[in-house]
């Protein structure tokens, strides 16, 4: 759908928000019948595969997680020699600007994803030091007692 204006997608939303029936049409890949749910076989499968979950799935983890574990098996298959692909990163990769409120354009310190950034960079921090100092064997509560103090410690 294309709205001519703000006001007019505004408008839209007033209306479907104010419409039980309506507002319910948009949820039908997830609430309704069978036939009306997601049918894309490949998403459908993609979703049962994936390693992490979604909300308060605590027990499969989230994404970040597990990109995090990835990264760190990457880098563990570099040092050992089983690594056959080499990856060409550079700041562009990681170098993400701490996240602002898109009405504002200020840092927000209240909002969550803002200490999710201060954390990944300091996560990337000791990470980077644990391999250059050669230390690839620790434990996940050793690695996240030792962040804790780094930052808490404001050393990152």
């Amino acid at each position: 759908m294309d709205f001519r204006s703000p006001k007019e997608l505004a408008q839209y939303l007033h209306a479907y928000n104010s419409d039980t029936t309506k507002y319910k049409s948009f949820l039908k890949h997830k609430l309704g019948e069978d036939s009306e749910k997601i049918t894309n076989r490949r998403l459908i499968n993609a979703l049962k595969l994936r390693k992490w979950g979604i909300n308060d799935d605590f027990e499969k983890g989230n994404f970040i997680e597990h990109f995090e574990c990835f990264v760190c098996e990457q880098e563990h298959n570099k040092l050992n020699g089983e690594r056959t692909k080499i990856s060409h990163i550079s700041k562009a990769h990681y170098n993400c600007p701490i996240p602002v409120s898109p009405l504002t354009g200020t840092e927000n310190k209240e909002n969550w994803w803002v200490d999710q950034w201060h954390m990944g960079k300091c996560e990337a921090k000791l990470l980077r030091h644990y391999i250059e100092i050669g230390k690839t064997k620790y434990s996940y509560e050793e690695f996240y007692d030792e962040l804790r103090n780094t930052f808490l410690n404001k050393a990152c």
